[in-house]
């Protein structure tokens, strides 16, 4: 009696890396989406402002979201006027 043993290998390395790739990219529809209705509902600037930033961290994960001013100085510094996320405490200066 003769014994056979076959093997298959499947590599789905391609499939889990698009797997991560729909999911950024749902994120990112899903935060442009949420952005539409700041938009809509903002009463100011900075209320619109402060939202997206909330959404570019809670939805897209990012680790921080900045909205800042040109400075009218030789540097051309950036002033930042609202902000979200982690990296606030860098933000302030502290």
């Amino acid at each position: 009696m003769s014994t056979r043993l076959q093997v298959v290998v499947i590599d789905i390395s391609w499939r889990k890396k698009t797997e991560r790739e729909l999911l950024r990219v749902n994120r990112q529809i899903h935060a442009i989406m949420e952005c539409d209705e700041a938009i809509i509902h903002s009463n100011d600037e900075t209320e619109l402002f402060s939202d997206v930033c909330r959404i570019l961290c809670t939805s897209v994960e990012y680790q921080v979201a900045v909205v800042g001013v040109v400075e009218n100085d030789d540097a051309k510094s950036i002033r930042p006027l609202v902000w979200y996320g982690a990296d606030e405490y860098v933000i302030k200066g502290k």
